[in-house]
């Protein structure tokens, strides 16, 4: 079945976003905590001035202020550094601000390491050894994630336990799908949980983005995204960035009840855009025993979340720089994966 066109999208401007990111870099700090006085009184907006910037890294005023305003000729590694060594950035930030001022060259998908195509992107599928190592793990998910973040395979205990991808579309099938525009797995978080693991996804697909800068899907995704989520225009206009990592995870399961589980994310070789992913439970714990009893069918077996997308807010029309689409009051595109025929907008698990 031919999966949906993605909505119509604007493009992300580089250029305003290393602008955004880097002022956003700035006002999260303070002269104090940079070692510096505070100069000039009073400040109209919170954190570095410009100028201040620019003395901690060890360069002009006006070189910083055209780095910040987008001329991103002959600025030097060196540079680089000294502005992300000023701003205090983390390694993921500084991978994404020199993802911004040097972008890579598109990278064609190795046919050396796949046996087919994500119909997402035409990224590799998952090696046949890799497919065989994750389902031969029962007592716990286990899944290859894809450079959006969508899972390319899955182990039978990821749908039972966490969600069934086989019974969405292709292009729904991303966990920022799932955590902003599919409201039951709210009810499985605490409320600070819940907003922490929304912001994870929303930095994760930044990230992401600026990595394939001149792929049509990410910004097919945050378009469809910010026009579908409150939540996600709020995190995405914080410009947080964050690499698949290892990450603790705490809920209430509809049906295997309280777990708490360990997230562990392994690059696959051969392929950065792929991420080989385990949720475990420490051996002997409660959680683990909750865990073997439900892939043991000692526990019964509910389908906890149904696929209902939430609606698309009517007068969201975007903010300067990012404007929106003419279709952005519609419901997203959802058609619906062959084993679970869905309708526009809203679709159900068989």
């Amino acid at each position: 079945m031919t999966s949906p066109e993605p909505p119509r999208s604007h493009r992300l401007d580089r250029r305003a976003e290393l602008r955004d990111f880097l002022r956003s870099r700035r006002a999260r700090l303070r002269p104090e905590d940079a070692g510096l006085p505070a100069l000039g009184g009073r400040r109209r907006v919170p954190g570095l001035r410009r100028e201040e910037v620019a003395l901690l890294a060890g360069i002009s005023t006006t070189h910083y202020t055209r780095l910040e305003q987008g001329d991103l000729a002959s600025i030097s590694a060196e540079v680089l550094a000294a502005v992300g060594a000023a701003l205090r950035l983390g390694g993921d930030e500084r991978e994404y601000f020199g993802n911004l001022v040097h972008p890579a060259a598109p990278r064609a998908a190795d046919p050396r390491t796949s046996q087919g195509t994500d119909p997402l992107a035409g990224a590799p599928e998952p090696s046949l050894d890799l497919r065989a190592l994750m389902h031969g793990i029962t007592d716990f998910p286990a899944f290859v994630n894809g450079r959006y973040g969508n899972p390319l395979a899955w182990n039978q205990m990821t749908t039972r336990l966490l969600f069934d991808f086989g019974a969405v579309a292709p292009d729904a099938r991303t966990w920022c799908h799932i955590v902003f525009l599919h409201e039951a797995h709210r009810s499985w978080y605490s409320a600070e949980d819940w907003t922490a693991l929304q912001r994870y996804h929303a930095a994760y697909l930044r990230l992401g983005w600026s990595r394939h800068p001149e792929d049509p899907r990410f910004h097919a995704m945050v378009d469809e995204l910010r026009c579908g989520s409150a939540d996600f225009r709020t995190l995405w206009d914080e410009h947080t960035v964050a690499d698949a990592r290892p990450a603790q995870l705490r809920f209430r399961h509809p049906s295997a009840g309280p777990l708490h589980l360990t997230q562990q994310v392994l690059t696959v070789t051969g392929d950065r855009d792929q991420t080989f992913v385990t949720q475990t439970a420490t051996f002997g714990s409660t959680s683990h025993r909750a865990l073997r009893r439900f892939a043991g069918g000692d526990v019964p077996f509910r389908r906890p979340h149904p696929w209902t997308f939430v609606p698309r807010p009517p007068d969201y029309a975007g903010t300067p720089d990012h404007p929106g689409t003419s279709d952005c009051t519609a419901a997203p595109d959802y058609a619906g994966a062959p084993e679970s025929a869905g309708t526009q907008g809203v679709g159900t698990q068989a």
